[in-house]
């Protein structure tokens, strides 16, 4: 879409999709973060199951936004026991050291644990989550063929939805772009606003897969 302040030798020009997002996008985005989700409680009870003990409903991997939020949450609170009970102290110390809280600043914005449930929620209990389709520049995009299809590689940044791109000259009528572009799903949903879906949801279920499942293993041993 071409901006207001465009002049007959300069184009400012704006991204607009005719269409929404697919409905069935977000439905898969969100099947795939309550499955990684769903993995962390696993966890947790089979944890406790290889302390000697047996799980319950009130078990889960706690996701927390302070230090005290965490020992609230782990605490028995009259018959009502916590959710890392029956977990030994030091698969309890290694879940503390992956909150969250521990990443310092802007760790709402940086956790994918946090981002992870946090979406999870929403998606749960709330609604489906909010995604738009947007485009951005690319000037460093590689093409490539892969098995005869075609795919983009590059790094995607975080853009508005009504993000300008130019000015590009126009020259004998014609208007000189330079600049490529390239369209993507992105959340439209704190606290990932902004971010590229795909690449927010690699993050996040390699995070699982490789980066918190594996550091358990040597309880189940």
């Amino acid at each position: 879409m071409v901006k207001p302040e465009s002049t007959p030798d300069s184009i400012i020009a704006s991204f607009q999709a005719k269409e929404s997002t697919p409905a069935r996008i977000p439905l898969i985005i969100g099947d795939c973060l309550q499955n990684a989700r769903s993995a962390l409680d696993f966890l947790v009870w089979e944890l406790v199951r290889a302390n000697g003990h047996e799980p319950g409903k009130h078990n889960m991997f706690p996701v927390c936004a302070s230090y005290d939020a965490f020992k609230e949450a782990c605490k028995r609170h009259g018959k009502k026991p916590g959710v890392l009970e029956g977990v030994c102290d030091e698969a309890t110390a290694r879940i503390e050291a992956l909150q969250p809280y521990n990443m310092g600043q802007d760790w709402g914005q940086q956790s994918l644990l946090w981002i992870l449930d946090i979406f999870v929620n929403i998606n749960k209990h709330r609604r489906v989550l909010l995604t738009d389709l947007v485009a951005a520049p690319m000037d460093d995009i590689q093409i490539v063929d892969i098995d005869g299809e075609l795919w983009a590689h590059g790094s995607l940044p975080t853009v508005n939805k009504d993000a300008e791109f130019g000015p590009h000259p126009v020259v004998d009528g014609q208007v000189h772009m330079n600049t490529k572009l390239v369209a993507f799903v992105r959340f439209n949903e704190a606290p990932a606003q902004g971010r590229e879906v795909t690449r927010l949801l690699n993050g996040i279920l390699r995070y699982v897969h490789l980066g918190i499942i594996p550091d358990f293993a040597q309880f189940f041993g």
